[in-house]
């Protein structure tokens, strides 16, 4: 069975996965360093192994030698909450469930990691409680509500402590779109960026119709959804920029022409294992050569191989390896981007 895990390459500065400690305390590492994940929100449990999370090809980051994982806990038919679990070589450290508090249906579908502070995106179908948790992370965000209306889909994005899970209370904000009538629509982050000074650069698809930096509608023409894109401060408290194509915003600025800043834009990477041919296999075109770097969970280093350039796909032959848990490295002198891999 052949399961794909998504990694994101940025531009970040080369850390030693051999000095990652178990015990990972993020002032250790290094701080440009960028890792995220975003994609379909998988039903996970903290009952379940790393290995069974792996397989559902979740998204996941991995910080050091830990993994932190997101997606949905089914509770019950028609009934989902979000889920984010931490592992560190295959053990569980934490697992956190009770964001919400409410019968909305919540799941988690993003990770980003500026290599200081982690966040958290979800989707999210109604209001939540006042007292809930999610309502503390957003209390001072720039949308602090849901808002109208319920069924509709908006994202938050909030910060999170990487070494329990717990949100940080007013370090969050919900994204949404607004219809005619005043009711909340749907909107889903595709992406995160860090810029360089330090705010965050948040790419997603929204439905009639994106909202200004005032939180007032844009006027929108065409089909949707509509590439919204905004510019947020790191605490999510404040939009600098709001814009969308095909869409009049209230400052006529395009967020992309004006930021002053060059971004990390990624680049995607697929890397799986097929267990047919014993190989992992590297979908990813690199404008010159990288290093794929193998590591066990002890931070051995297994195999080191060159992979070329200007190519659509790679394989890379690990017969030789038994079954486990592995961390592939991908890296060169400007950029570095790991993820643990199950071969079997």
């Amino acid at each position: 069975m052949k399961t794909t895990l998504l990694l994101i390459l940025n531009f970040a500065l080369f850390f030693n996965l051999k000095d990652a400690k178990s015990n990972f305390n993020s002032s250790e590492l290094i701080s440009t360093t960028v890792e995220k994940s975003f994609g379909n929100a998988q039903a996970l449990s903290c009952e379940m192994s790393e290995e069974e999370i792996i397989e559902t090809g979740t998204p996941n980051i991995s910080i050091g030698d830990s993994t932190i994982y997101i997606g949905r806990k089914d509770v019950e038919p028609g009934k989902f909450d979000s889920i984010i679990l931490k592992f560190t070589r295959g053990e569980l450290d934490w697992c956190e469930t009770s964001y919400e508090g409410s019968i909305a249906n919540s799941s988690g579908y993003g990770l980003f990691w500026t290599g200081t502070d982690l966040y958290a995106v979800f989707s999210i179908d109604r209001s939540v409680p006042t007292d809930s948790k999610l309502s503390s992370f957003t209390s001072s965000g720039w949308v602090s509500a849901y808002g109208d209306g319920e069924g509709s889909n908006a994202s938050v994005v909030f910060r999170i402590k990487i070494n329990d899970g717990s949100g940080i209370e007013e370090s969050g904000t919900f994204i949404k779109a607004v219809l005619g009538n005043g009711r909340t629509n749907s909107v889903q982050v595709s992406d995160i960026d860090l810029l360089d000074n330090g705010n965050l650069l948040i790419t997603s698809n929204a439905f009639f119709s994106p909202i200004n930096t005032d939180q007032t509608p844009m006027s929108c023409s065409g089909s949707s959804p509509f590439e919204y894109t905004l510019v947020l401060d790191q605490n999510l408290q404040t939009a600098i920029c709001a814009s969308a194509l095909n869409c009049d915003n209230s400052t006529g600025e395009n967020c992309l022409d004006t930021l002053g800043t060059n971004t990390s834009l990624a680049q995607e990477i697929s890397i799986y294992f097929s267990k047919a041919d014993n190989k992992i296999i590297i979908d990813s075109f690199f404008e010159e050569e990288v290093m794929l770097t193998i590591y066990d969970m002890n931070g051995r280093v297994i195999s080191n191989q060159q992979l070329k350039k200007n190519l659509d796909s790679q394989v890379v032959d690990v017969s030789s390896l038994n079954s486990g848990l592995f961390i592939c490295k991908v890296s060169n002198r400007n950029i570095s981007t790991s993820q643990k891999i199950w071969i079997q």
